[in-house]
């Protein structure tokens, strides 16, 4: 699960948590994926919003939302040939 929430005011949040889940009702939180305050993401100061993750041809594209300095948003990609929590 990749919560599109951040719980901060004004999607003010940085990163990206992954949770998992063997019943869905019992969450265990993985940590985070992606922190666009970081050097990962030069564009972004945060903004982090609608992740969304595909996978095609054994790549696996992690799909979201960051705000730059000027207050405009854009959208992202980041990829890996594998994942793991």
């Amino acid at each position: 699960l990749y919560p599109t929430s951040d719980g901060f005011t004004d999607w003010s949040g940085t990163s990206f948590s992954v949770f998992e889940s063997e019943d869905l009702t019992q969450w265990t939180n993985k940590g985070t994926i992606l922190d666009l305050a970081s050097a990962q993401v030069k564009w972004t100061i945060g903004g982090a919003w609608a992740p969304c993750i595909a996978e095609k041809e054994g790549m696996f594209y992690f799909y979201f939302t960051g705000k730059m300095a000027d207050g405009r948003s854009g959208i992202g990609v980041a990829y890996a040939d594998s994942i793991s929590f």
